[in-house]
């Protein structure tokens, strides 16, 4: 019987071992986990970290900063991602994609909250490791969960109190409970009663009640006490407990972290201290901390770990650098050692983690090294070896490893080693003849006269024949398609085949250029063929001169733009003839000035219409007065704030300052009722200067209240101090000594203004708490910024755009924003038309996001304007101003033609001329005026004319 089921075992056994055999490798085969990008953006910075695909990954940002409070995730790049706690908590996590991740934490503003009692803790984020706060920001429309947790012993919870916030509990009157998050702070109250406990007092130490959990100074009875032994000075290291009054048994004496029953009595402690030995770990940390240096004593059983390892680097072996130590295995990653009489010193010794490299067909090198193995991430340069007769080298090809060869066409190129063994081999193809007769071949930027099939081939005409200009390229042998048969320089793929093409030339029209040069394709020319599409560039301008514009004095021919030193046009039949023009450039003059400077952007070869704009700078105790742009005339070039354009002359700059005036303050004083004096007023205090007011009651009286602007402050004595940064006002009563006093005022007013700029400010308030702190938020629109602030008249310091105000007296608070936008150059080419008298460029400075109106038509006589060039705009059209820019005036030249029953116009000969007469189509009225007169001037004529005849007739 044993041996039949041994049989069915040994049958079983095989079937499955055979069932293993034809599973696919695939499937019984570890997969390798690829490391992927995860950047996580939170509010005050950015972090990338390596995270291995279907790892799951923790995401946590700070919950708030300043006034920001974390509102919820959002996927940058890499999605989907599921968060295990949704979007909108702080800590979270989720599971690493096969792909590269960028995650955003969105903050908003935040409002906070805060804890009264001692016995209440607030939690707006699903973390526990905020079990016991009492203050903290949330945002808006957030679900706050709060608690009773006492700190006192023997206490119990009564209920909650909402002090501030207009917020409504889900329930007063239970410990745990919650509110919707409202648009403004919050100010809760936990309200516990009754309880009697003991002390504790621990000495180099502290306790935390087990039971409650909580630190504690004082417990119930039957409670569990923790204790932990804490010392400030460097070097000393727990030793043993010590019970020094209590009557308490301790878990374990001789362990830094303990714990004991609270007796119905207190209890006092002591943790004694003994000087420790120093470890430093190089590489890594104290095991499960982040700690490369502490102290232990001797004889402590210490544990360390090698920390995280830079790329291309593994872990070989941990080194004893200083210390009497035996680890207890050297090889491992994570070992311990027994703590010496003595400081240790301990390094986890990192290798390069090297890949074998082959190349087939070439060499590898790095940083100019022969090799044939390398770390991960190292850039690793290839060179193709020397082809054999009758074959060039054609690529690269990746046999194995994970690498991307930069430029696999090139005989030397490099990639970045992978984390594995590569192979690389160099492909080798026969070579093909390349005959150029009137020109060079190129392949991959390198002269030559043979390539493989598939090269991209290059040919550039090299010679051009005196008196003649190159036309087109004629392809002799070979099957090739050029690209463009009519260009110096042209390209065609190269066939398995040799090929042979020519350059031909034809007789040319001269072309010369004054001050500069004619190029076709790149290539500089003296002759050039009707239609060819012509390069003109200017030399280098004479010694304070700049270039200006294209005369063309032969030719006929149309510049694309005259303005640019290099530019283009469209070749005709006749010979051209054409010069480059230059002209004056002028200098800025900064004059040196006392007490402040200026400087200029550019102060020589300076074109007239180029924006110049002036840095001003005071010296301290000092304010501008006057800046001041002359020309050479002695005539006022405008400024926009510190910005003016350059005229056609030399300026000069100067600046005035002047003192600040100083800041002073009046204090007035005043008696209500009588029974006593005060200490006089004064005019003009400097800013912060410290009065001292005296209060002097008659007999039998003493000060009933004393206020300041309005605040009831507190008097010691019958003499009060007092810090002039504004004006003051003060008051006091007196009263008969023992009678009741007078009940004052426990609310305040907050008034705010927008003085100057763009932009807003938080409303004021009525019946704010007295000595409350309110948050005044600024919002200055896009391109302003904030400029000034003042509280009651005075100064403030503003970090970011919200201030915090101590409400203890009426405040009006006033901001005045400055504009910040971008001053960009507008500038008008009339291009030989006249603009309200003006020629050449008019140039005006416009802040960045403002409209202007395009101007009136220019006029130029002989032709007529079309619109305005850059893109297309007509007079009195708006442009918003994005950035600088110029428009340039298109004409089109007008044509007389005569033609039959036209317009009749009496010459001084009485013989009529028939002309056809056009009247332009612009929005330009002079030019159609001066048209509409003629024809009535000649009509005019007509009639006089006809009349004069048929007196003649009547005769």
């Amino acid at each position: 019987m044993n041996r039949i089921k041994s049989n069915k075992a040994i049958k079983i056994l095989l079937i499955f071992m055979m069932f293993i055999a034809l599973l696919p490798t695939n499937i019984i085969k570890l997969h390798a986990q690829e490391e992927y990008n995860l950047t996580i953006i939170g509010l005050d910075k950015t972090e990338t970290v390596k995270v291995k695909e279907g790892t799951r990954r923790e995401a946590t940002v700070v919950v708030y900063e300043d006034d920001q409070a974390f509102s919820h995730w959002e996927v940058v790049s890499g999605g989907p991602i599921v968060f295990e706690k949704g979007t909108t908590e702080p800590w979270n996590f989720f599971v690493m994609p096969s792909n590269d991740v960028v995650i955003k934490a969105v903050y908003v503003q935040g409002y906070s909250i805060k804890m009264e009692g001692g016995c209440g803790h607030i939690r707006p984020y699903n973390i526990s490791f905020y079990l016991a706060i009492r203050e903290i920001m949330a945002n808006a429309n957030r679900k706050v969960v709060i608690w009773y947790k006492t700190d006192s012993e023997g206490k119990e919870f009564s209920h909650w109190e909402v002090i501030r916030g207009g917020i409504t509990l889900e329930n007063t009157h239970v410990e745990r409970t919650s509110f919707i998050m409202p648009e403004n702070d919050v100010v809760i109250k936990c309200v516990e009663k009754g309880g009697e406990t003991y002390s504790i007092t621990i000495e180099d130490g502290y306790a935390v009640n087990h039971t409650t959990g909580v630190t504690a100074s004082e417990a119930l009875p039957g409670h569990e006490i923790k204790i932990y032994s804490r010392t400030y000075q460097e070097g000393m290291v727990f030793d043993h407990w010590e019970v020094i009054d209590g009557g308490i048994t301790l878990g374990d004496v001789n362990d830094s972290i303990t714990s004991f029953i609270m007796p119905g009595n207190d209890v006092i402690l002591k943790a004694h201290h003994v000087k420790g030995h120093k470890i430093q770990i190089e590489n890594g940390y104290k095991y499960n901390t982040t700690i490369k240096t502490w102290f232990e004593k001797s004889g402590n059983k210490v544990y360390i770990e090698v920390g995280s390892l830079p790329l291309g680097k593994v872990f070989s072996h941990w080194e004893v650098v200083s210390g009497s130590v035996t680890l207890d295995d050297a090889n491992d990653s994570m070992t311990s050692f027994i703590m010496p009489d003595g400081d240790v010193n301990i390094k986890a010794v990192l290798i390069d983690e090297k890949h074998s490299i082959l190349v087939d067909g070439g060499y590898a090198y790095y940083e100019g090294s022969l090799v044939t193995e390398a770390a991960s991430d190292q850039i690793i340069d290839i060179i193709a070896a020397s082809p054999s007769s009758g074959k060039l080298f054609s690529h690269w090809e990746v046999v194995s490893g994970n690498i991307k060869i930069a430029q696999p066409g090139r005989r030397k190129t490099h990639f970045t080693m992978a984390k594995e063994d590569v192979s690389v081999k160099a492909i080798f193809k026969d070579s093909y003849n390349i005959d150029v007769e009137g020109g060079t071949s190129s392949v991959d930027s390198v002269d030559t006269t043979s390539t493989i099939a598939g090269k991209q081939v290059y040919i550039t005409v090299n010679n051009i024949p005196k008196g003649q200009a190159f036309s087109h390229w004629e392809v002799v042998g070979g099957s090739i398609t050029l690209d463009n048969p009519y260009s110096t320089t042209t390209f065609f793929t190269m066939p398995e085949e040799d090929v042979s093409v020519k350059a031909v030339f034809e007789k040319g029209i001269d072309v010369e250029v004054i001050g500069g040069f004619a190029q076709l394709d790149g290539y500089e020319i003296t002759q050039a063929l009707k239609n060819q599409t012509i390069s003109i560039r200017a030399d280098a301008p004479p010694l304070d001169k700049e270039f200006a514009y294209w005369v063309v004095h032969d030719g006929g021919i149309v510049v694309n733009d005259s303005t640019k030193p290099v530019t283009s046009f469209d070749m005709g039949d006749k010979k051209v003839r054409i010069e480059a023009v230059y002209t004056d450039t002028y200098k800025v003059n900064v004059l040196p000035g006392t007490n402040g400077s200026v400087v200029a952007d550019k102060v020589n070869n300076v074109l007239p219409g180029e924006t110049i704009g002036l840095v001003v700078t005071a010296d301290s105790g000092y304010v501008l007065d006057e800046l001041v742009v002359k020309d050479s005339s002695n005539r006022i070039v405008p400024l926009v704030h510190t910005y003016f354009v350059m005229p056609a002359s030399d300026v000069e700059v100067k600046a005035t300052f002047k003192p600040k005036d100083p800041i002073t303050f009046d204090l007035s004083t005043k008696v209500i009722d009588g029974h006593g004096s005060i200490s006089k007023g004064k005019k003009d205090l400097p800013l912060n200067s410290i009065e001292t007011i005296t209060f002097m009651p008659v007999a039998n009286y003493e000060i009933d209240y004393v206020t300041v602007n309005g605040i009831v402050v507190v008097v010691s004595g019958n003499v009060y101090n007092l810090t002039m940064d504004s004006d003051k006002h003060v008051e006091v009563k007196y009263k008969k000594i023992g009678s009741a006093s007078t009940p004052q005022p426990t609310t305040v007013n907050l008034t705010t203004k927008v003085l100057s700029g763009k932009g807003d400010v938080s409303k004021g308030m009525e019946n704010v708490p007295l000595n409350s702190t309110e948050t005044i938020t600024f919002t200055p629109e896009v391109g302003f910024e904030i400029e000034k602030v003042t509280v009651n008249g005075v100064e403030v310091t503003v970090v970011g755009n919200s201030y915090h105000l101590t409400m203890d007296s009426d405040k009006h608070v006033e901001v005045s924003y400055k504009d910040v936008r971008p001053i960009h150059y507008i500038s008008y080419n009339l291009n030989g038309g006249t603009l309200q008298g003006k020629t050449g460029q008019v140039a005006i400075l416009v802040r960045e996001g403002e409209t202007i109106k395009l101007p009136a038509a220019p006029y130029k006589p002989g032709y007529r304007f079309s619109y305005w060039k850059g893109s297309k705009y007509y007079p009195g059209d708006n442009y918003v101003v994005r950035s600088g820019h110029t428009f340039t005036a298109q004409w089109e030249k007008l044509s007389l033609e005569p033609i039959n029953n036209s317009t009749m116009i009496v010459n001084p000969s009485n013989e009529v001329t028939h002309v056809k007469v056009k009247i332009p189509k612009t929005k330009d009225t002079t030019q159609s005026s001066l048209w509409l007169m003629m024809m009535v001037m000649s009509l005019v004529g007509l009639f006089g004319f006809y009349s004069l005849n048929k007196k003649r007739e009547h005769r």
